[in-house]
């Protein structure tokens, strides 16, 4: 009787445990596939990017774009704390930005398009291009501590200081620049951007 009793308490103390590993493993599972869903949704990113020609960089995402095949996006990540680093396309707009505190880590976005119309930079963001960006009117836009350094060359460039720092230079035909209270902040550069008369 004894033994039954005991063989009886064993058996409900192996499927408790049971019950309990089984709960756990469920839980890691499930940790895993979230994990593994952000990371396959990054990499489609990565390999299917809708079609843009206007970027968006903000908190302390640096873009260095490439005039060339694509679209194409490839991402540099380092430091003890990365921020999460968010890239979407809606409406025709790359959108590359951070989330979370930020402390030097490095933050990388390396762009690859055959077209450009629209550089807007807003917070700490920076903006890079790799080689002379060609293209008819091209906007770009600076906003309270983003930078944006530049070689163009375009028929029109149109300049909107807000407060960030722009270095730009090669040629165009013609250059606006329009700047709001908030340029005072900021620095534009552009003694190296010739302007050819038509």
């Amino acid at each position: 009787m004894k033994s039954t009793i005991t063989l009886t308490a064993n058996w409900q103390d192996i499927k408790g445990r049971s019950m309990f590993t089984l709960c756990i493993l469920m839980l890691c599972g499930s940790g895993l596939y979230s994990q593994d869903q952000g990371t396959a949704n990054a990499m489609d990113l990565g390999k299917v990017v809708p079609q843009f020609n206007q970027i968006y960089v903000s908190g302390v995402a640096k873009v260095f774009f490439k005039q060339g095949s694509g679209p194409e996006i490839t991402e540099k990540l380092e430091g003890n704390t990365v921020p999460e680093l968010i890239k979407e396309v809606k409406n025709g707009v790359l959108r590359v930005y951070t989330k979370g505190p930020a402390r030097g880590e490095t933050v990388e976005v390396y762009v690859s398009n055959p077209e450009l119309k629209k550089v807007e930079v807003w917070d700490r963001g920076e903006f890079y291009n790799t080689d002379t960006l060609k293209a008819e009117v091209l906007e770009v836009e600076v906003n309270e501590l983003g930078a944006a350094f530049m070689v163009v060359d375009t028929q029109e460039v149109l300049i909107t200081m807000n407060g960030g720092d722009l270095d730009i230079g090669g040629i165009t035909r013609k250059q606006q620049v329009t700047k709001t209270p908030e340029s005072d902040r900021g620095t534009l550069k552009d003694a190296k951007l010739i302007i050819v008369e038509k």
